[in-house]
């Protein structure tokens, strides 16, 4: 018994002309339906634009910076009517945190505006301190009330649980490739600190916090009327100092500054404070209270 298959430019002008045809019409009807899906889609958006008011979504980053605040802004940039949007407004009310997260947290809000072409407007509300200022930066405008704490300050702090360990009979073993581990002994939280080690540690931290001032120069370029190191040398100030140096734009809140840039679009009433790490620590904190009941 033989069988042959059915190979291009060897077939019939048939109907049935093998498997190979009917491969074919599957992809010209996968094909059909994305053209329909994607006009659907365009015809929903233009309807949208022209009977539903304009919108300025928020997108809030609060308290420390982590990677539940990263979940939580891809999760809040998910949720965004993208037809409908304006603009793009970042409400910021952070002392800082992870250098990282918020550099993943920048990249996303930006790539996200860029690919919906939404203008960003950043707003600091009671502060912006360090990495939480990088992410003000995103605005092409930046706003803050004259009271605002704005500007950067390397500060790293762990804390030590070796005694708890000691009193509980809890004995840490490692075994490390290196002589002297510094990553290690920070992350770990029970080693002492050494001289050599503070030393190591002063100059790691001061390299990544220029790191992140450089950053902030280059993004705001001529904008700022001070040097790197004068930035470095004010740490936290007000936004009304921000604002003389050019650290900020302009003093003004959100609804005031939208309202009179967008007037015709819907402001959201209110928003949510309560970011996944806080949701994550009051079911924390009541699991430890139901065991300490028990």
């Amino acid at each position: 018994v033989f069988f042959f298959q059915a190979e291009d430019g060897i077939r019939d002008a048939q109907e049935s002309r093998g498997l190979g045809d009917v491969y074919k019409r599957q992809v010209s009807t996968q094909s059909t339906w994305e053209i329909i899906s994607a006009t659907i889609e365009e015809m929903l958006a233009k309807f949208k634009r022209i009977f539903l008011k304009p919108t300025i979504p928020v997108v809030v980053v609060e308290g420390t910076i982590n990677s539940w605040t990263t979940s939580y802004v891809e999760h809040s940039l998910r949720l965004i009517d993208k037809d409908r949007a304006q603009a793009l407004a970042i409400l910021i009310n952070s002392q800082g945190g992870g250098l990282t997260q918020s550099q993943l947290i920048y990249n996303k809000i930006h790539q996200f505006a860029k690919d919906n072409h939404l203008p960003i407007y950043s707003f600091v509300q009671e502060q912006a301190i360090g990495s939480g200022f990088t992410l003000a930066t995103l605005g092409e405008r930046i706003y803050a009330c004259s009271t605002s704490q704005v500007g950067g300050v390397a500060i790293n702090n762990w804390y030590s649980v070796k005694r708890l360990l000691e009193k509980n009979g809890i004995e840490i073993r490692k075994c490390s490739s290196q002589e002297q581990n510094y990553i290690h002994n920070y992350d770990n939280r029970v080693n002492e600190l050494g001289e050599d080690d503070k030393e190591f540690f002063k100059k790691f931290f001061d390299e990544r916090y220029r790191q992140m001032v450089k950053n902030i120069f280059e993004k705001r370029a001529n904008k700022i009327k001070i040097s790197q190191d004068e930035y470095i040398t004010n740490g936290v100030i007000t936004g009304q100092k921000a604002n003389e140096i050019g650290l900020v734009d302009q003093l003004g809140t959100f609804q005031a500054v939208l309202t009179r840039e967008f007037p015709k679009a819907k402001l959201p009433v209110s928003y949510t404070h309560l970011t996944l790490p806080t949701i994550y620590s009051v079911q924390i904190s009541v699991v430890a209270v139901s065991l300490k009941k028990k």
